[in-house]
């Protein structure tokens, strides 16, 4: 763990140390089945990951009563990423508990991907007929969701023990973004499509 690292985690350790007798009896972080998670992610071509990250840092809000806008850390999630990697750590270490995971690799890999996925779309935009780097960056926009899926792992875990609200079921709202996933889906292959055969 590199200096940076080192101080980002003390800087966390001390802030729950100081609110946590203080801040409200509600779950620190935001509970989502795996799978829910996973087909959710899928069906919204990642776009879920923009309220997932709204939610997590809502709950670590009102739980530390931190000084965090949720908004902006879930439209710009690559800068807080790694900190909310090191919020479940220390959350682990406050309850006495150990969990093992590549928090740190988990979040790097998430950043690396969200960056590359962005740099190809910029590509795409100017040669719009390389049918790949459409392919390429909506296979990296997907794979993104896999370290979120190995954080959200580690979140389920670490609100065992604790008061939170179950979230494995699709309600209806998820069911409204199913349709307009599936919409979006389809524009998305139609468009890879007619690249592929000269129509556009």
């Amino acid at each position: 763990m590199s200096n940076s690292e080192v101080e980002a985690t003390e800087v966390v350790a001390e802030q729950i140390d100081e609110q946590v007798d203080t801040g409200p009896k509600a779950a620190a972080f935001f509970h989502v089945d795996i799978e829910k998670f996973a087909i959710l992610f899928v069906m919204t071509v990642g776009m879920y990951q923009l309220y997932w990250f709204y939610k997590q840092w809502s709950a670590l809000k009102k739980y530390y009563q931190l000084d965090a806008w949720p908004i902006p850390r879930a439209f710009f999630s690559i800068f807080f990423t790694h900190s909310l990697c090191t919020y479940v750590n220390e959350y682990f270490r406050e309850d006495g508990r150990e969990y093992k995971w590549s928090n740190t690799l988990n979040a790097t890999i998430y950043v690396g991907l969200i960056l590359v996925g962005a740099i190809l779309g910029q590509v795409q935009e100017h040669f719009s007929d390389l049918v790949l780097i459409g392919v390429a960056s909506l296979l990296l926009t997907l794979a993104s969701g896999i370290p979120l899926l190995q954080i959200q792992k580690a979140i389920n875990v670490a609100l065992i023990g604790s008061e939170y609200e179950v979230n494995d079921d699709f309600t209806w709202l998820n069911w409204i973004w199913f349709v307009l996933g599936i919409i979006y889906w389809f524009f998305v292959c139609f468009g890879l499509y007619a690249t592929y055969a000269g129509l556009v």
